[in-house]
């Protein structure tokens, strides 16, 4: 018997970065001159993927300005729930290793939902997640 496995885009929507990007892109590249090349690209499905890529990020910086001081690393949490998981995993790990690394947040103030949602209509459907960190997973 064959085992079929199921391949699965990065995001729910593959355009999705594409977007936020292009919406964005005044702030970003215009406005506050963020280099296109310190951006992430990370599966949302996979919290270790982007647990990988931001600690290698912080790693290399704190390498590459040791000389100059070194530096400090502020994460945000603000995303999805999952990758959110990967940004709190890399923060936990690292503040036992002694690395400046600090968590943001900032709440939201309230939400306006605007009165014209498109043919799509409100999202309706939601997919549900689980993900185990520590301790037994199942009783013995």
């Amino acid at each position: 018997m064959k085992s079929v496995q199921c391949c699965r885009s990065p995001a729910l929507n593959p355009r999705r970065g594409d977007n936020l990007v292009l919406e964005y892109r005044d702030l970003l590249f215009d406005r506050l001159r963020i280099e296109p090349r310190n951006i992430i690209y990370a599966s949302e499905w996979n919290p270790f993927e982007v647990y990988r890529q931001i600690r290698r990020t912080i790693l290399h910086y704190r390498e590459v300005l040791g000389p100059l001081g070194g530096c400090r690393t502020v994460l945000s949490a603000l995303s999805t729930k999952l990758l959110s998981v990967g940004a709190l995993l890399v923060a936990y790990e690292l503040k036992q290793v002694k690395v400046d690394v600090g968590i943001a947040h900032v709440g939201s103030q309230g939400y306006i939902m605007d009165d014209d949602l498109g043919a799509q209509g409100p999202q309706t459907h939601s997919e549900l997640f689980g993900l185990w960190l520590a301790g037994e997973c199942y009783a013995p």
